[in-house]
């Protein structure tokens, strides 16, 4: 969850496809990345948009 947060703060908004294709994010499993983002989300540290774009809070 740190992780995904942390690119979020660097990069900027992302949309949530683009994310698996991140050199940060090299290594780790789809599964893995998706319970990364779940977590933070239910953390309410980032937001989802109805359009899949995915922000730091």
């Amino acid at each position: 969850m740190a992780h995904v947060l942390g690119v979020l703060r660097h990069s900027g908004p992302r949309l949530l496809t683009d994310l698996m294709d991140d050199e940060e994010f090299d290594g780790w499993s789809s599964q893995r990345l998706e319970d990364a983002v779940v977590s933070a989300w239910s953390r309410n540290v980032i937001s989802i948009t109805p359009g899949d774009l995915v922000v730091a809070l």
